[in-house]
């Protein structure tokens, strides 16, 4: 399963990305945004590290909290943008 929510934060926006999968063991949570590090046979490591290059590129930040068993949890904020 996959939940997707958006709320109102302090200066943006908070965007909230959860699964329910196996989530992450702590030597591989530290990596994932890390260009091609994956743990597929097929993956290219590449979805991640772009995602949060697009983040940073916009003043945001991504984090992610996770736990082996218990799904993984990934939290973007984007500042709002100022008015022109």
């Amino acid at each position: 399963r996959l939940m997707l929510a958006a709320k109102r934060a302090p200066g943006g926006l908070h965007c909230i990305v959860r699964d329910n999968g196996q989530g992450m063991p702590d030597d591989v949570r530290v990596h994932i945004f890390d260009p091609f590090f994956t743990t597929r046979d097929d993956g290219t490591g590449l979805g991640l590290a772009i995602v949060q290059r697009i983040v940073t590129d916009h003043d945001g930040t991504i984090v992610v909290a996770s736990e082996p068993e218990q799904g993984a949890t990934f939290t973007i904020w984007m500042p709002a943008q100022s008015p022109e």
